[in-house]
This record gives C-alpha cells, sequence and structure tokens, in this order.
C-alpha cells in the first residue's frame, strides 16, 4: 500500500518542547503518516482526554513539567493500546526499566537520528500497533468460541483464557532474536492460510491459539541453541533444541481445554515427506493445523530472524532494523526456497499460502500462479483433496528423562543459580506471569530476575528445584 493511502489510516501524535525539531519532525512524516502535535505533554494530555487516539506516540523525554516517560505514564491510562516511543539524547536506566515493566514504553530511540531509519522505525510500530489489534480480536474469538464448543465452566474457561494470555506475554518478551513479533506474526499468516482452505471457525480458533503458543518450550534453553537458525545445530545442541515441542505439549497438557492445541504444537515440526521430527510422521498422518502451523513459521524464520552473530553481537538493544529493500528481497527468497522445497509441505496448504501471498500487500511478491499450475501439472498438486480431522485423537504422552536427585530450595531471586528449575510460577508485583513453573533458569534470565528484585518488584522468597543427572 503506498504512503498516501496510509496517511489517512495511520494516526501519528508528537510531543516535543523544542518548536523547531516539531515542526521539523511533523514536515519528516507528513508525507507517511496522519500527524498531530504538540510543544508539551500538558497540551497532548488534553488531545487524548478530548477523544483523540493516535496509533502511535512519539516523545521526547526531556520537557519542562511532565517528562517524557511521566507523560507518557498518563497517556497510558487514557490510550492504553497506543504504541509508545520515546525520543532522547540519553536514558536513565533506573527509569528505563520503569517504562518497560510497567508495559508502557515499547522503543526508546536515540538523538540524533536518521530520518530514513527513523521513518522505518515507526512504520514497525504502526505494524506492531495493528498486528496486536487483530490478536486481540483472536483472544477475544477464541474466548467466546470456547465457551460454547468445550462447554466449559465458567471458572474453568477464564483460567484457560488468562493462562493463554499470560503464556503469549511471556513467550513475546523472549522473542528478541526477530525483527518482528514471531508467534503473532505466525498467528496471523496461518489464519490467512487456514482461512483459504476452508477450515470451520472452531478449528480456525484452535489454530490461531497454538501459533501464538507454538514456541512456549522454548522458554528457559539457551540462547546458545535457540537463536541460531536450527539447519546449523548439531549433536547433543540440535537433540536439546528439539526438546523444546515436548516441553510446549508438557505445559499445555496441565491445561484444561488445550488438549487439541497441544496435540497441534507436537505435530508443527513434522513434515510432509517424513523428514520433520519428533515422530517423522507424514503427509495425512498430520493435522492440517499442524502443517499450516510449519508452513506459516518456517517463512516468518527465513524472513524475519535475526543472524545470529547479528543478534549476539548487541542482544539486548531495543530493536534491530531490517531495510526494506533487504525485507522485500527476503520475502522473495522465502517464497523460492518453499516452492523449490515443496516436497517438504502439504501441496493443499503451499496452494493456500501463494494465494494469500498473492492477495496481500508485500511489495517483494512476484506473479506467482504459474508456479501454483505447476504445482497441479507436475502431480504434486491435487485439484481435491480431503482436509483430515483433527478431532478424536488422544495427545501423544511425552516421554520424560530419567531424573537424578532433587534438592528445593527456598531463597530470594539473589540467591538463585544458573540451571535451578522454577518449582512456581514467579509473578510481578503487576501479576503478570515472568517466569513459568519448570523452566530452567539461564544466565540471561538471571540477570533480568535479579534486576526486577532490585526494583522491589518480585517476592521474597521463591521455590527452585536443585537437580542433578541420573544414571
Amino acid at each position: 500500500m503506498a504512503d498516501s493511502d496510509q496517511t489517512t489510516e495511520r494516526k501519528l501524535l508528537v510531543v516535543d518542547d523544542d518548536r523547531m525539531s516539531l515542526k521539523y519532525l511533523s514536515r519528516l512524516f507528513q508525507d507517511h503518516y496522519a500527524v498531530q502535535t504538540a510543544d508539551c505533554a500538558e497540551t497532548a494530555l488534553e488531545k487524548l482526554k478530548a477523544g483523540y487516539v493516535p496509533h502511535v506516540i512519539l516523545s521526547d523525554q526531556m520537557m519542562p513539567g511532565l517528562n517524557g516517560l511521566e507523560f507518557l505514564e498518563e497517556a497510558h491510562k487514557i490510550v492504553p493500546d497506543t504504541v509508545k516511543v520515546i525520543l532522547t539524547a540519553f536514558v536513565d536506566v533506573a527509569d528505563l526499566m520503569s517504562g518497560l515493566n510497567g508495559e508502557i514504553v515499547f522503543k526508546f530511540l536515540a538523538k540524533p537520528w536518521h530520518n530514513s531509519e527513523l521513518v522505518h522505525t515507526l512504520d514497525r510500530c504502526f505494524e506492531h500497533y495493528f498486528l496486536v489489534a487483530e490478536n486481540k480480536q483472536l483472544l477475544e474469538v477464541t474466548k467466546a468460541q470456547n465457551a460454547e464448543l468445550q462447554k466449559l465452566t465458567k471458572q474453568t474457561h477464564y483460567n484457560m483464557v488468562q493462562t493463554v494470555k499470560l503464556m503469549y506475554g511471556f513467550i513475546n518478551n523472549h522473542e528478541g532474536y526477530y525483527y518482528t513479533p514471531h508467534a503473532q506474526t505466525v498467528a496471523v499468516l496461518a489464519r490467512a492460510i487456514g482461512v483459504e482452505l476452508g477450515l470451520p471457525e472452531e478449528r480456525l480458533l484452535r489454530l490461531s491459539v497454538a501459533s501464538l503458543l507454538h514456541d512456549i518450550g522454548k522458554l528457559g534453553i539457551s540462547e546458545q541453541i535457540i537463536v541460531p537458525s536450527p539447519d546449523t545445530l548439531v549433536g547433543n545442541e540440535r537433540l536439546k533444541y528439539e526438546e523444546h515441542v515436548k516441553k510446549a505439549v508438557k505445559h499445555l497438557e496441565s491445561v484444561n481445554g488445550m488438549e487439541r492445541e497441544a496435540h497441534i504444537i507436537a505435530q508443527h515440526h513434522e513434515l510432509y515427506d517424513g523428514s520433520g521430527f519428533p515422530h517423522g510422521l507424514k503427509a495425512d498422518e498430520i493435522a492440517i493445523e499442524a502443517l499450516v502451523l510449519s508452513l506459516a513459521d518456517k517463512y516468518h524464520n527465513l524472513v524475519y530472524r535475526i543472524p545470529a552473530e547479528q543478534y549476539f553481537q548487541a542482544p539486548d538493544v531495543f530493536s534491530h532494523s531490517l531495510p526494506k529493500a533487504e525485507e522485500a528481497q527476503k520475502q522473495f527468497e522465502a517464497v523460492q526456497w518453499i516452492l523449490e522445497n515443496k516436497h517438504k509441505f502439504s501441496p493443499l496448504v503451499v496452494d493456500a499460502f501463494m494465494y494469500v501471498l498473492e492477495n496481500g500487500t508485500s511489495p517483494a511478491l512476484i506473479d506467482l500462479r504459474k508456479e501454483r499450475e505447476e504445482l497441479i501439472s507436475d502431480g504434486h498438486m491435487p485439484e481435491q483433496a480431503s482436509i483430515p480431522d483433527a478431532d478424536g485423537f488422544v495427545a501423544p504422552s511425552i516421554a520424560r528423562k530419567k531424573k537424578g536427585t532433587r534438592q528445593m530450595h527456598e531463597v530470594s531471586a539473589q540467591q538463585i543459580k544458573i540451571g535451578w528449575i522454577s518449582a512456581q510460577p514467579i509473578y510481578s508485583a503487576t501479576g503478570s506471569m515472568l517466569v513459568p513453573e519448570g523452566t530452567i533458569i539461564d544466565n540471561r534470565m538471571l540477570r533480568g530476575i535479579k534486576e526486577l528484585d532490585a526494583m522491589g518488584l518480585l517476592p521474597k522468597s521463591l521455590r527452585f528445584i536443585e537437580e542433578t543427572s541420573g544414571v
């Protein structure tokens, strides 16, 4: 979609007490967004209270009266869904952590800036806003439909939805090695493919939730294993990576009403030709929802996964930027890779995937009708294909490793050690789940826990298991 078409749709509020900067930024953005400005926090808050709802707010940090963080805290009470960005020449670490842990500030951007990079970053902020909005609708539909379809009690249903939200929130906070939110984007693409396949709404809901939670098993696995492309892993590292599927199913098996989603996730690394894992299933042995999730997951990894060497050079920055030209090239290459490896994916799913991309707005997509017709002519694409039913299955039992000795510790956050396993979920002072039960603590997670504890956001006493290897 051209910028001129988006200007009336993407609303940006710019707040800066420097009127020269305000005028400059307004001119910079006027061809890209529908821009409103305010020369102080108080004026901006008046606009919001009067009913103006921007999709993104870009605020300077150093302003008289309310500073940027203080202003955004007040703005968050009025427009909680708006994506909020701070533009500053310096960042105070304590204020920074306060903003992030309060889920208020989405990004901190440094002065001076490059115009093209600033516009590109704000484009990503708008993408995040609309992606979150769409996924909120998915979760709301999931909540309503599961109550009707599974005839859960109100309390059981409430607990399940809350569990989904908490699990997804924790996944989202640990997807820093992607240019765009991985689970969200995969869920949107997978649902679009499912719609094209004609899946009924109840199965689309299962597919959406499974897509949002498909990487829950990666929590607690070392970044040295989950950040590099899985194709580069060998030996024990490959085995540890493949264990994330079993861990994910174990998580969901404990949630009433999530058996079907667990089944989809259990199969989402199986491939149509039988070369996947963990069981080497093939063709109609794999649920159609898992085949859809497999392709959507692969496409996003091919395009938006940050190269490991680039990520490890700066793992703690707020964002990595993917230039539009490079993004377009990666999209084109990803489509070509999928076509060249179509034996790994369901022909029916590949066909639906092509239709979804052709009808989208990606700048990299070429006319793929010829390639799709070749799938039919060379015998790889049946003109009619049945959709395997995911009903009536028994969720696979997960083999568990034989454990050695286990010692329970009740300690403060500062006493936790790498390799210990959380014996209970850890919640923040605001009630958000930070660490699920059964998570193995790695170095980065330990550092984050201690930072939160130093800010007084964690309970004083936590329970962890120290486990030694069995024979």
